[in-house]
């Protein structure tokens, strides 16, 4: 299975979502895009300059914003592609033209908002596109990838980690549990 994370707009939080996804579902996380991937996920990330599709394993691709000629061959051949937005008048606008372009190379299209701090980001995100799966803020997606961990193994550490990250939990869980049913189909 191919899971593709994108966004031309950056800092909607692509590669905190893919790092966490990638080790929650068990799958190689790929990057074209400069981050701490590889020494947080060593066994399973891997930076390339040049993006390419490997079939037959799964994957999340962490693809950064700008031009990769290379980028087209992946969106065509995800099983799913995931946009997060962050609730501002620029990240939606990006996003809005991201998702259209995306269209022309794949319709299996899942957009989310991610670091939502408020139901008026919400409200906000839905006036303007139809967004599934709500993300809250959190550092918890940072320190996941300083600690080498997931946002499920540092939650499910103690039952006060727990019920400190129980908002983020919640919306991170059903996005996780929709894709893990979304792969057996």
């Amino acid at each position: 299975m191919i899971i593709t994370i994108y966004n031309k707009k950056g800092g909607v939080g692509k590669t905190s979502l893919s790092y966490n996804l990638a080790r929650d579902l068990n799958f190689y996380m790929l990057s074209n895009d400069d981050s701490i991937i590889e020494k947080a996920y060593p066994a399973k990330a891997k930076i390339l300059e040049k993006i390419k599709v490997i079939e037959n394993q799964n994957i999340i691709y962490d693809l950064g914003g700008f031009v990769d000629s290379n980028a087209v061959e992946v969106f065509r051949k995800s099983d799913l592609i995931i946009v997060p937005t962050i609730a501002d008048v620029n990240s939606i606008k990006r996003t809005v033209n991201t998702v259209k372009e995306l269209e022309a190379y794949n319709s299996n299209i899942l957009v989310i908002g991610n670091i939502i701090k408020s139901e008026n980001d919400i409200e906000f995100i839905q006036k303007y596109m139809n967004a599934e799966f709500f993300i809250s803020e959190s550092k918890i997606f940072q320190k996941s990838l300083l600690e080498q961990s997931s946002v499920l193994e540092i939650v499910y550490k103690t039952k006060i980690d727990l019920y400190r990250y129980r908002k983020v939990l919640k919306g991170y869980e059903t996005l996780l549990n929709h894709l893990k049913d979304f792969k057996r189909v």
